[in-house]
């Protein structure tokens, strides 16, 4: 009678060990940023399930860029790129990783594979790449090429194709041969500013590589020999030694007028542009709404913000070119994911020099 009793303690006991573990795999490990702080924690949430239409991805790497402060602080330029409100707040946008499970009309992955990409940037977006798992439409997402490190992978994808659809879609700048029949046309003009961030660094290089554009750009002292030399801009402005740099420039001379960091007087660079040309920020300002009304005055003349979309097509394009080593991304610094406070610290340090790259998988 003891031996039977005993059995079924053993087994009753089983039964909640087996059942606990099946509630923990429905779990992950993300990071919780503290609204209006500095401070982040990691915490359990639930994992989410790909739909018919998604793949869940274990995320390897993560990166942090700008965006970060103004989500976290809840700023009026934050509320367009993430859902502030909510509780808890997961963010960081970056990743590369591998395909855990996909949904059933998914047909272009499979398990195992390696994929890269980034959340989109919007309103409605709760999920955070600072986390074990994720949840991506098959088309936003798109194979890390086999050549290109999962950390390099990473850090380029925001910036990558934020640089080229700004320049491409938004700017207006051709790629060589594809329109008029293959016929060869008159080298196009960009000036970008803050050519040696990330985003600025890598349009310098699209301008080059892929529309081979004559650039003009402008940076900041430490970064002049780097915007010259490694990244191959024409012209190179050092902004420290010519703050009114742009009182030199003709009338009409740019195509387009690509402005990261969102620092210009609009109103006194829209004469440098030339009918129908335009001028591209990255977020949304009161300087960019002063540019639009300003623009409405001028000859054709457009004033645009880009708002980045992870697409499949861009993705592949980034990832041939970083393969090919037509692109580079620097990379200042790697964290594990525990250490986030002190990786969100090395993101606001100005003397920083490339992207802070966040090690999701063992970095707990």
């Amino acid at each position: 009678v003891r031996k039977t009793k005993k059995t079924k303690k053993i087994r009753f006991a089983h039964k909640i060990q087996k059942s606990s573990t099946k509630e923990q795999s429905k779990m992950m490990k993300a990071i919780a940023f503290q609204p209006k702080s500095t401070k982040a924690k990691i915490i359990q949430v639930p994992k989410s399930e790909p739909s018919d239409n998604e793949v869940l991805v274990k995320v390897k790497f993560s990166a942090l860029d700008t965006g970060l402060d103004d989500v976290i602080n809840k700023t009026f330029t934050g509320g367009f790129i993430h859902k502030t409100s909510t509780d808890p707040l997961l963010c960081a946008w970056h990743y590369s990783g591998i395909v855990q499970r996909v949904g059933p009309n998914v047909t272009n992955f499979t398990v195992g594979d390696a994929v890269f990409g980034h959340l989109q940037y919007a309103p409605e977006t709760t999920q955070g790449s600072a986390a074990e798992y994720i949840v991506v439409k098959a088309e936003d997402t798109a194979h890390k090429p086999r050549l290109v490190n999962f950390s390099t992978a990473a850090a380029a994808t925001t910036e990558g194709l934020t640089a080229l659809q700004s320049i491409r879609d938004e700017g207006g700048l051709k790629v060589p041969g594809s329109e008029n029949g293959g016929k060869s046309q008159e080298q196009q003009t960009i000036l970008i500013n803050g050519a040696g961030g990330q985003v600025g660094a890598l349009a310098v290089q699209w301008a080059k590589q892929l529309m081979g554009a004559h650039v003009t750009a402008v940076c900041s002292t430490k970064d002049v020999d780097r915007v010259k030399n490694q990244l191959g801009a024409d012209v190179v402005i050092d902004r420290k030694v010519s703050p009114n740099y742009w009182e030199s420039f003709q009338n009409e001379q740019f195509d387009l007028i690509f402005d990261t960091p969102n620092a210009l007087k609009y109103s006194k660079l829209f004469r440098c542009v030339k009918p129908h040309g335009a001028i591209v920020a990255t977020l949304p300002s009161w300087g960019l709404l002063w540019g639009m009304v300003y623009s409405l005055f001028t000859k054709g003349k457009q004033m645009k913000m880009i708002g980045v979309q992870a697409k499949q097509a861009d993705l592949k394009l980034l990832g041939e070119y970083l393969e090919q080593g037509k692109l580079t991304v620097n990379i200042d610094s790697t964290y594990d994911v525990r250490d986030i406070e002190q990786a969100t610290e090395r993101n606001r340090d100005p003397s920083k020099k490339g992207r802070v790259v966040i090690q999701v998988e063992n970095g707990w």
